[in-house]
This record gives C-alpha cells, sequence and structure tokens, in this order.
C-alpha cells in the first residue's frame, strides 16, 4: 500500500489482503476514525513503514509473524493504542525509533525472542509471553 493512500480519511476499519508485502510510509496517518485493521489468513506483510498509523485511533493490533521491520514513529502518537500482539512465530528484527512513542500500550504480548527488544521501546508496558 503506498505511501499517504488512506491518510487522514475517514476510514473506520481496513482488512490488509495477504498479498500486501509493505504498508507504505504516513498510508493511515491520522486517520481519526481508524480502529480496526485486521490482516489475512496467510499475510506475506513484511514492513510497516514511516508514521504509517501515526495519529490514528486504533486500539490493538495483532502483528502477522512476517513483519521483519516496523518503521520510525509507525504508531507514533496513537492515543488510543493499547495492546499489541506478536505470534510465537515473529521474525521481526527491528524496530525503528519512536515506534510506539506517545501511544497508551498497556500490555504487549510477545515470544520471548522480542522481549528485550520491546522493552526498550515500551518500558511501561506490561509484556506477557506467549509460546
Amino acid at each position: 500500500i503506498g505511501e499517504g493512500a488512506f491518510a487522514e480519511t475517514d476510514i473506520e476499519s481496513v482488512s490488509i489482503p495477504d498479498s500486501v508485502r509493505e504498508l507504505g510510509g504516513w498510508c493511515f496517518n491520522n486517520c481519526k476514525s481508524l480502529r480496526s485493521v485486521t490482516f489475512g489468513t496467510n499475510p506475506s506483510l513484511e514492513r510497516i513503514g514511516v508514521a504509517a498509523f501515526a495519529w490514528s485511533t486504533i486500539e490493538s493490533l495483532i502483528i502477522p509473524d512476517n513483519v521483519i521491520e516496523l518503521g520510525d514513529r509507525c504508531f507514533y502518537k496513537c492515543k488510543s493504542l493499547k495492546s499489541v500482539t506478536f505470534g510465537a512465530g515473529s521474525q521481526l528484527k527491528g524496530i525503528d525509533e519512536d515506534a510506539f512513542k506517545d501511544t497508551s500500550i498497556a500490555q504487549i504480548n510477545a515470544p520471548k525472542h522480542l522481549q528485550e527488544m520491546l522493552k526498550q521501546h515500551c518500558p511501561d508496558a506490561k509484556l506477557e509471553l506467549v509460546n
């Protein structure tokens, strides 16, 4: 999905097709009505780009296992974002600067191999182990 594709629209929910490999920078930036983001059963998504969901109102998110990078400020100022889940098979290798800055994340469900990296980016969130 290209840069800024749905930025500043009134979209309320989005289902990302399995064929999407990248969410471009600012693609859902400042979507004040966006509450729900879901992915298909076999997603090929590898990267969530710079400020992709910044200033949106998503409440929770399950990051697909194929995602290897979360871009700079991808969830910046998502004040409604309270929980994030990473699957046991998560291939995440990098979280860029301020990816979760100024969110309301209270809980992150993640496998053991991601816990240390996530503690650095979400020091106030409760980390729950996913097996």
